[in-house]
């Protein structure tokens, strides 16, 4: 075959040895090889260095499998190049909100974690379980069993029915990190007569050196916004003015009101920042 070189030349070194051949298709090279180490006219080591030799070269230049320029060698060459060991890298390189001390950044997170439990099965199935199972078996004990009928009517049958409350407040707490429930307490009669859970979107929690509990500013549900902006339907519109007339004046997107920590109450996964006391 012409081109190769012979035993007796001894003078080149492996690279020169298999460069006659590097034009020829893998089988053909292949064969080559085995008849230039079959004469002796190179060494089974020296074919495995240029083989190396050669991987190098494809990784950096983007030749793999006879495609020059192609993608193909990315995952490769991914491979020896270092790898930063601080997950937010990849936030920031992905655009990804990754500052949770900042209220918009934190409201993109939660809505990224709303998404991901509804469209992954096994984390929405964990969530679920951590929800349900503190509950289990939920019951009143007094010695007074006029006592326990009260309480069990009032939280778990007609009244508030925590059973399935409480199920969404943990599911709130592990789904994104904390959850604001809201209790309507009536004076009339002397016990608590709702709870709905807030949206920690629409909560701005105000801390003070002075004060061991924070303070809560809340923006009007929009539920009630939209009311009160269209009067429709008529009489929801016209029981909240009579009962509630103040609530007219913060309809706007950015107004947001007073609420007692009595009535609102902030369930923090507090692991996420150990110097907060909220």
């Amino acid at each position: 075959m012409s081109g190769l070189i012979t035993p007796g030349d001894r003078e080149f070194n492996p690279a020169q040895r298999l460069s006659s051949f590097g034009g020829l298709r893998s089988n053909e090279m292949a064969e080559t090889r085995k008849e230039l180490i079959k004469n002796g006219a190179v060494s089974n080591e020296e074919v495995i260095s240029e083989m190396r030799a050669n991987r190098r070269v494809n990784q950096k230049t983007g030749f793999l499998g006879g495609n020059p320029g192609g993608g193909g060698s990315a995952a490769n060459f991914s491979f020896a190049t270092g790898r930063p060991r601080d997950p937010t890298f990849y936030w920031r390189q992905n655009n990804y909100p990754f500052d949770v001390g900042k209220d918009e950044e934190l409201k993109k997170v939660r809505e990224f974690m709303r998404l991901l439990y509804i469209t992954h099965p096994v984390i929405a199935s964990a969530v679920d379980i951590f929800s349900k199972f503190p509950i289990l078996g939920l019951s009143f004990q007094c010695k007074d069993d006029a006592l326990v009928d009260f309480y069990g009517s009032l939280f778990l049958e007609d009244g508030l029915d925590y059973e399935e409350y409480l199920i969404d407040v943990g599911r709130e707490y592990w789904l994104v990190g904390e959850a604001f429930p809201l209790g309507s307490f009536s004076e009339s009669l002397g016990v608590w007569e709702a709870d709905e859970l807030i949206n920690p979107d629409d909560v701005t929690v105000i801390r003070s050196p002075f004060l061991k509990e924070p303070r809560f500013e809340m923006k009007l549900p929009e539920v009630m916004r939209d009311i009160i902006k269209n009067r429709e339907p008529r009489y929801e519109y016209e029981a909240l003015m009579n009962s509630y007339p103040e609530l007219a004046h913060f309809t706007q997107e950015d107004s947001r009101m007073a609420v007692s920590n009595i009535l609102l109450k902030q369930l923090k996964f507090k692991a996420v920042d150990p110097d907060d006391d909220a």
